[in-house]
């Protein structure tokens, strides 16, 4: 179930499943004064995100 990274038209960062199409909406704050990691690039956030939607998500399921 491959996770993908989607556009709806906001600032949001959007992924989404590609087999049941539930949305996940996630921010990137680049601001290094309040990451936990001040080098981080959208990029890695991008990358983190899906990561961490492919680990948790079931399709099927409402909640994380």
């Amino acid at each position: 179930m491959p996770i993908l990274l989607g556009d709806d038209g906001t600032m949001d960062t959007v992924v989404f499943c590609s087999e049941c199409g539930r949305e996940y909406r996630g921010n990137w704050d680049p601001n290094p004064d309040t990451a936990e990691c001040g080098d981080e690039t959208y990029d890695d956030f991008i990358d983190w995100f899906i990561g961490e939607i492919e680990v948790e998500h079931v399709c099927g399921e409402d909640d994380l």
